[in-house]
């Protein structure tokens, strides 16, 4: 039986307690419960806490350090080298001088695979260090391969071979009662859109706002509710809404909503709009589609790879706030057609913890094996 080591270097220095950040973690952990009985697998991360759980017969083990680039864990390799796993699998590509030293201290023998988690190439001297540590990592893992092209353009990774495709995350999110969720929230008609994620310029939370404006102008029945966990543009979003005589009504700037809410509020709306430009994933997403959201979002490789193309979901360019305004209406006239029913069975079987254990599963055999 493969033993697996599951390595997160950030620390979360303003955490004192592991039930924290394994909260934090919980999307991209839900997988361990799936794959643990079929490895020997152990989660090791970093905040300010010491010590060891055990968690549904998952061991998870905590460590503190320091988050400065050169800074390395010393105690934790240690610990690892220890267990003598056959494989470590560490989070983000932004570590790679601990994954070095890692390598220093766990030997040939044991493999060493990074998940991608929206990292960029980076345009320092780190960089340097990322194509050094290539030398000593077997697998990487990507949502999407498309999302790999700037790593090998960088001559980063030098093995294109080496890149897998792994869903980054997964949800604990069910669907609720659509029509208990409608009630509870007020929600009016089969034209309801919700928008989940931070008010920053890589959501891109104007071009929402314009393309939905302009679908305003088809269907004048549509709500947009708003929900958000920060708030960076929010004063220049309540001037954009002001100026627009359309938008003070039909535009609900909802803020942060309890976690055990927000099933309802995916459940009651109809459409899941965003326009990310960049994503890793695309968390808010894949739980509006468990809850059965028709989904209308920027062509991105991560969000085209969860969709499977835009089979289960509507793709417009970033920034075309016509074309987000037509797949809007092409959006509402399916509301309430099986499409709804066929997304969210989708979810449930391609985009679920079980399927990223078993991809995970696969490509630690392979690259254990095939060496």
């Amino acid at each position: 039986m493969l033993k697996i080591v599951d390595l997160v270097y950030y620390c979360h220095q303003d955490y004192t307690s592991p039930q924290q950040v394994l909260e934090k973690h919980s999307r991209s952990l839900g997988f361990v419960d799936h794959i643990k009985t079929k490895v020997q697998y152990e989660v090791i991360t970093h905040l300010n806490y010491e010590g060891k759980v055990a968690i549904n017969n998952v061991p998870y083990t905590f460590f503190k350090r320091g988050n400065q680039p050169w800074q390395i864990p010393w105690k934790t390799h240690d610990y690892i080298r220890n267990l003598r796993p056959e494989i470590v699998l560490v989070h983000g590509f932004i570590f790679p001088l601990q994954v070095i030293m890692l390598k220093q201290a766990v030997g040939k023998s044991c493999r060493i695979i990074l998940q991608h988690h929206g990292d960029k190439p980076a345009p320092s001297s780190r960089s340097f260090f990322q194509k050094v540590a290539d030398r000593f990592v077997d697998a990487y893992l990507f949502t999407s391969l498309e999302q790999s092209k700037p790593w090998l353009d960088h001559k980063i990774i030098k093995d294109v071979n080496k890149c897998y495709e792994v869903l980054e995350a997964s949800t604990h999110v069910k669907r609720k009662d659509k029509v208990f969720s409608k009630d509870k929230l007020g929600f009016k008609g089969n034209y309801n859109i919700l928008w989940v994620g931070r008010l920053n310029a890589n959501k891109d939370p104007f071009t929402v706002l314009k393309g939905f404006q302009k679908y305003l102008l088809i269907q004048p029945l549509a709500n947009l509710y708003m929900v958000f966990q920060s708030n960076e543009l929010l004063h220049e979003i309540k001037d954009f809404i002001g100026k627009n005589t359309s938008l003070p009504n039909t535009v609900h700037l909802v803020g942060m909503i309890p976690e055990m809410e927000i099933p309802y509020w995916y459940s009651a709306a109809d459409i899941f709009v965003s326009g990310s430009q960049n994503e890793g994933s695309g968390y808010a997403l894949i739980e509006a589609m468990h809850c059965g959201c028709i989904p209308v979002i920027t062509n991105i490789p991560s969000f085209r790879q969860i969709t499977s193309s835009g089979k289960y979901g509507l793709l417009f360019d970033i920034g075309n706030t016509d074309q987000l305004s037509a797949l809007l209406d092409k959006a509402g006239q399916m509301s309430g057609t099986d499409y709804s029913k066929e997304i969210q069975l989708y979810a449930l079987d391609s985009l679920s913890f079980e399927k990223i254990a078993e991809q995970v599963y696969d490509i630690c055999e392979s690259v254990v094996y095939q060496k």
